[in-house]
């Protein structure tokens, strides 16, 4: 099978490895998008990530293209119908980078709660006084969670490290492995919200 991997790091190339020797593999850094694809026209088997554009005019130049292995978790850059009417079998990653993201999300509830951005800046410029730039704990607070897919149960697992109370949004509210402790869920439709500097205001459509 010819296989070519878009958006490809030096780092990723060895997670191919096994394939050599049975398949005919080529490595670009460059995404696949309208403009190279007729480069590509013999793949039967493309690997690609967030920054291609796979829509209905790629998939025309590729007659023999069989899969799309897509290294991230959301394919909305592939036009999934096309490649359904076509044959095509599309996959993804589900569990990519769960526990990173839920763990950045914390990394940056903290950086607000304790203002390190404005310390960060004023150190740089020599300014070691503390004034104004004093914080909240995370501790007992209580975090809105929308949405309990597999990032949003992550990002309530560990909130309940820092004794917070859990509000999880989402259409069907539910959790595979039951309900967690200290956590009310709600089932909600469409939220909008909007972001002030330390806090965000939801409200339901």
């Amino acid at each position: 099978m010819k296989i070519y991997v878009f958006d490809v790091e030096n780092w990723e190339a060895g997670a191919f490895d096994r394939l050599d020797g049975e398949h005919e593999i080529e490595f670009t850094s460059e995404p696949l998008r309208p403009a190279n694809a007729s480069r590509y026209a013999d793949a039967e088997a493309v690997s690609t990530f967030i920054y291609s554009s796979i829509e209905r005019d790629v998939l025309a130049e590729m007659p023999k293209l069989e899969v799309i292995a897509s290294r991230s978790t959301g394919v909305d850059y592939i036009d999934v119908d096309r490649c359904r009417e076509r044959g095509v079998t599309v996959t993804n990653v589900p569990d990519y980078g769960k526990t990173t993201v839920a763990e950045h999300v914390f990394a940056l509830l903290l950086t607000l709660s304790h203002r390190m951005e404005e310390a960060v800046q004023r150190t740089r410029r020599g300014d070691f006084t503390a004034h104004g730039l004093q914080g909240f704990d995370l501790r007992g607070k209580t975090i809105g969670v929308v949405g309990t897919g597999d990032i949003g149960r992550a990002v309530i697992d560990i909130a309940r490290g820092f004794k917070d109370g859990g509000v999880g949004l989402r259409r069907q509210a539910r959790f595979a492995s039951g309900p967690r402790a200290g956590v009310h869920l709600c089932r909600t439709g469409p939220i909008t919200c909007r972001f002030e500097r330390d806090h965000a205001a939801c409200s339901r459509q």
